[in-house]
């Protein structure tokens, strides 16, 4: 009988130790959801917010006009009055840039959820890579002489991009009730 006891309290030892492994793994997947979710709130604010006071014209602009700075072209007259404006501006947005940045490095080593940011703002997020921050990555590219910059960012995008596709099947395959 003492052998019975014995079994099963080993058996109950090991269910309650699976159990609390279980219930840990659990804790830090819905932890890092929360951060993503956490972030991406304060990404809104500090970033997002900001920058969709600007048109995507207007992005072009201060890139071309900066880039025109950095490289020493020669300017238009009208240009060069923006000039001072354009390159604060630049500034301004690339510090936008390296808030993103830092998130997208959050993604990409796993401390924050791909698949939360992904479901947060997936057309978001890529109508502001595509129309809004490529030409300012490429303008600090050729600030810097060619050096990459923004690589986490990059890597993100096709992160989400393949998520989305991924994700976008899923959805199409899901069968809605008829009304």
């Amino acid at each position: 009988m003492e052998i019975w006891a014995s079994v099963l309290m080993v058996v109950v030892s090991f269910s309650a130790l699976l159990l609390s492994g279980f219930t840990y793994f659990r804790g830090v997947q819905r932890d890092r959801k929360q951060a993503t979710l956490d972030a991406f709130n304060i990404l809104q604010r500090q970033v997002f917010d900001p920058l969709n006071q600007y048109r995507v014209e207007q992005i072009e602009e201060i890139s071309r006009i900066s880039s025109a700075a950095f490289r020493g072209e020669e300017l238009t007259e009208e240009e060069r009055e923006k000039q001072e404006t354009c390159l604060s501006e630049f500034l301004l947005l690339t510090g936008y840039l390296a808030r993103i940045e830092h998130f997208a490095l959050g993604i990409n080593t796993g401390i924050y959820d791909a698949d939360v940011a992904e479901r947060a703002g997936t057309t978001y997020w890529c109508m502001l890579y595509d129309q809004k921050l490529r030409s300012l990555i490429e303008t600090k590219n050729q600030k810097e002489g060619g050096r990459e910059y923004y690589i986490e960012l990059y890597e993100m995008m096709k992160k989400i991009r393949k998520l989305k596709k991924r994700n976008d099947r899923s959805r199409r395959r899901m069968c809605l009730p008829k009304r």
